[in-house]
């Protein structure tokens, strides 16, 4: 739980704005192994997340602040208000850019499944109250850190402080728009990198990037140094589809990836974290009796297709194998989650079958529940190791049900639709 005293508005918005990023309905993680998960996603695609739809962003997140900045320069805002006003930019971004797709499908008013192919921020909960609200979790949130980190805003700080900082200047430094260049040059330094404030300049409706837009974010991915940067550095040339890069589920099966010895323990890690959850989710299911519930019914099976996967693929034999020390040097804050998963590893070396995985690590699986739910753990088990009330936990359990979950991708569903948008407005794919 978090909670904060309601006396300082500033941390109030930090607040809010950490709160978001854990309401994406994506977001499992029963045994809190996400941060491992995290610590490989940074090591492989630094500035990507899963609530980043689209690398356009990148670009029209510059632009709403560049708006906000030239409206503060004239007009006396609060710091409320001008978080309003942000979000209302924001807003008018994501009504230009439907109006925008209407155009290029040849429809007034785009459906449901174009606009859930476009990647536009927003588009839902602008039609479900007619236009005349946002979401709450708005790009200039979403993207913010990664903004900082790909070097396109240059000073540390949160939104709410870089807000009060340009309401601050706003008093006695003149604007960016309509000045002379060596009157604004010194606080563009200073605040944006400067190709991406003349790019964002430029960008209204933004569907696609163009081809500067596109070679100004690879530049600056490549300048990270992650996985990302090399597969940018040499794209495929025989993707001409979407269709023909989801042919790579994972980063593993990426072509450009093998042989790589970090990569191959994630793929064995990502087995692992799968077996554990699969392992959780079907002693749940026994312990309240659902096998045959609807919710519940896929785990047993899964956790039986996850132990007879060939040594090749994301399953057992898989997860037997992991180089720990390739592990361990990119997930250096995590020792506690690290041993856990450790335990797991040898509990599966010596099981022959999902029984027997169950027999050796339901015990951790137990204590690991305990540790990260310490209120609202499903398998029914109290700190005396007492049987709780089975009746109040199993109604609590139907009301949310643990989710079958796919294995760890480490953010590549993201950076490869990122690569997409990149290379396509190189002209390199699509």
């Amino acid at each position: 739980m978090l909670a904060w005293l309601d006396f300082d508005s500033d941390a109030m918005q930090r607040a809010h704005e950490l709160l978001q990023q854990f309401r994406d309905s994506r977001t499992l993680d029963h045994l809190r192994l996400g941060g491992v998960r995290d610590d490989f996603s940074e090591h492989f695609f630094p500035a990507t997340s899963t609530i980043m739809p689209h690398a356009r962003y990148l670009i029209l997140v510059p632009r709403a602040f560049l708006q906000l900045e030239a409206e503060i320069q004239k007009e006396r805002y609060s710091l409320q208000q001008a978080i309003k006003r942000l979000d209302e930019i924001e807003a008018s971004q994501a009504h230009r850019l439907i109006d925008e797709l209407g155009k290029r499908v040849n429809k007034r008013n785009p459906d449901r499944k174009d606009l859930e192919r476009s990647g536009i921020v927003g588009w839902d909960k602008i039609l479900e109250t007619n236009k005349k609200e946002f979401v709450s979790q708005t790009p200039s949130n979403s993207y913010w850190a990664s903004i900082r980190k790909l070097q396109i805003r240059i000073p540390k700080g949160s939104r709410t402080h870089y807000i009060r900082d340009i309401m601050a200047r706003a008093k006695n430094k003149p604007s960016r728009f309509g000045v002379p260049e060596e009157e604004a040059v010194g606080l563009t330094r200073v605040v944006w990198n400067k190709d991406a404030l003349e790019l964002a300049k430029d960008a209204s409706a933004c569907l696609d990037l163009s081809r500067r837009q596109a070679e100004f974010l690879r530049r600056q991915y490549i300048g990270l140094n992650g996985l990302m940067s090399r597969f940018l550095s040499a794209p495929l040339r025989g993707i001409k589809e979407k269709a023909d890069l989801q042919e790579f589920p994972y980063v593993w099966d990426y072509p450009s990836s093998d042989g790589d010895p970090v990569i191959e323990s994630a793929r064995q890690l990502s087995a692992l974290i799968q077996g554990a959850n699969l392992l959780y989710g079907a002693m749940v299911t026994s312990e309240y009796g659902l096998e045959n519930d609807p919710d519940f019914s896929g785990w047993w099976p899964a956790l039986d297709e996850w132990f007879a996967k060939p040594e090749s693929a994301l399953g057992a034999r898989s997860a037997k194998r992991i180089d720990w020390s390739c592990v361990a040097a990119i997930c250096k804050t995590r020792f506690a989650d690290l041993q856990f998963l450790k335990e797991v590893q040898a509990g599966l070396k010596n099981a022959k079958s999902p029984s027997d995985f169950l027999e050796s690590c339901g015990g951790l699986i137990i204590r690991r529940e305990q540790i990260v739910k310490k209120v609202s753990y499903r398998l029914g088990r109290i700190r005396d190791g007492a049987v709780a009330d089975k009746a109040k936990f199993r109604e609590r359990v139907l009301k949310q049900p643990v989710r079958l979950t796919e294995a760890p991708d480490f953010r590549w569903g993201m950076a490869s639709e990122f690569m997409w948008n990149i290379n396509s407005g190189l002209g390199v794919w699509g």
